[in-house]
């Protein structure tokens, strides 16, 4: 396969200053999107290699039920087909959340960009600042 899951970046998210701005929402989201597309893609070929290899395994079971080898072995290996069938499945399974995931964080995205980009561009042009996220909420 030659790609490795690895956890990326922190794992948390800061809801204070900067960390809550406009931008860091909108880049967060953007990260969430591709990394949803990154699994997704991961979990397609996943799905590939192990939809390949159940029909490999379904072809070396038939071979070795003409070649007359023991049922128990020809049963074995039809096993291991049913069983990368089983995962292949659900390596698609996987994928297709992955695409759910990435579309739902790009529509986030855009919700988000509309419903805040206003009062983003607003804050820019003022000489006053505004008040930081939280600052009025209720306690």
């Amino acid at each position: 396969m030659g790609g490795e899951l690895v956890p990326v970046g922190t794992g948390t998210v800061a809801l204070s200053g900067d960390a809550a701005g406009f931008h860091a929402w909108q880049a967060g989201l953007d990260e969430l999107a591709q990394q949803a597309e990154e699994l997704q893609e991961l979990a397609g070929q996943i799905a590939r290699k192990m939809h390949s290899n159940a029909e490999l395994a379904s072809m070396t079971a038939e071979q070795t039920a003409a070649a007359e080898v023991a049922a128990r072995h020809v049963a074995q290996v039809y096993e291991v087909a049913s069983a990368l069938d089983a995962c292949a499945a659900k390596a698609k399974k996987v994928a297709s959340m992955g695409d759910a995931m990435a579309v739902t964080a790009r529509a986030a995205i855009a919700a988000h960009n509309a419903e805040y980009r206003g009062i983003y561009e607003a804050d820019k042009a003022s000489p006053v600042p505004m008040a930081k996220p939280g600052f009025y909420a209720v306690r």
